[in-house]
């Protein structure tokens, strides 16, 4: 997994929360925010990346975006139970989520392991 890829993911996350949290807001006004940070953190850790071991290094990315993912998705979960949005709704919105994470989490398993 690149590293753009990471910060894109983590961001998405963090976009599900804020989506719920801030239903009517413009999304485009918060990619700006999500290319130019993830660009940033890509330079940021390709540099680490030349000083310290790559395996480990990625691992514990990997493993940050693991927890980034479940505690955005719990917390949208709690979010959601508040009244005010159909069921059907909140279930298509999480599972959707929930999926998408899962499958990017398995496909990029094996880069994470190396």
């Amino acid at each position: 997994m690149n590293d753009l890829g990471l910060s894109l993911t983590i961001w998405l996350c963090i976009d599900l929360v804020l989506l719920i949290k801030r239903p009517f807001q413009r999304s485009e006004t918060r990619i700006p925010l999500y290319l130019w940070s993830s660009a940033f953190a890509s330079l940021f850790l390709s540099g680490l990346k030349k000083h310290y071991n790559m395996m480990y290094l990625q691992f514990t990315l990997y493993l940050l975006l693991l927890i980034v993912a479940a505690v955005c998705c719990l917390y949208a979960f709690s979010l959601l139970k508040k009244s005010g949005i159909s069921g059907e709704v909140k279930e298509l919105i999480l599972k959707r989520h929930v999926l998408f994470l899962v499958a990017f989490s398995f496909a990029n398993l094996d880069q994470a392991i190396e």
